[in-house]
């Protein structure tokens, strides 16, 4: 299935359990990774929320995407901008992994993780990240990033 396609599972997941949202979100990041990174679209392995405010036109995430290559670890920030009513999507932002990562960073993933849990806006605004998923009117794009400034070490 396209993101465009798996977007809605996502708004619908959004009145139910936290656990619903995580695997909605995991399918529609697998399709994102599969269409813009080549990936295939069972890259991923689940995603686990962290943190999450659901507010009547927005909706903010930070958790943990867990890897099937590598049963790696990796940062996960949601941030959507819904319509009147949370029956679509106008715009958003969906960022993965930490920029530069090596297979031996799960050491440093528990350093983030723990960031991401104590100040999640913030970290999800400064974290390097790999990559970044943007949806605006015409769907969903992958953005390149050229990061001037690292963010802070983790």
């Amino acid at each position: 299935m396209t993101p465009d396609q798996l977007e809605p599972r996502l708004l619908s997941s959004l009145t139910g359990e936290p656990a619903a949202r995580g695997e909605a979100l995991d399918a529609l990041l697998g399709a994102l990774l599969a269409e813009f990174a080549g990936l295939s679209s069972r890259c991923t392995d689940g995603v686990v929320i962290l943190r999450e405010d659901l507010g009547a036109t927005s909706y903010f995430a930070v958790g943990t995407v867990f890897m099937i290559e590598d049963q790696a670890r990796q940062p996960l920030a949601v941030e959507l901008a819904l319509a009147s009513g949370g029956g679509a999507v106008q715009s958003g932002r969906i960022r993965f992994g930490v920029a530069g990562d090596a297979s031996g960073g799960q050491q440093r993933y528990g350093r983030v993780e723990k960031a991401l849990l104590a100040s999640p806006h913030e970290t999800a605004a400064s974290l390097a990240w790999a990559t970044l998923f943007e949806r605006d009117a015409s769907g969903w794009h992958q953005r390149l990033l050229q990061c001037e400034h690292p963010g802070p070490r983790y």
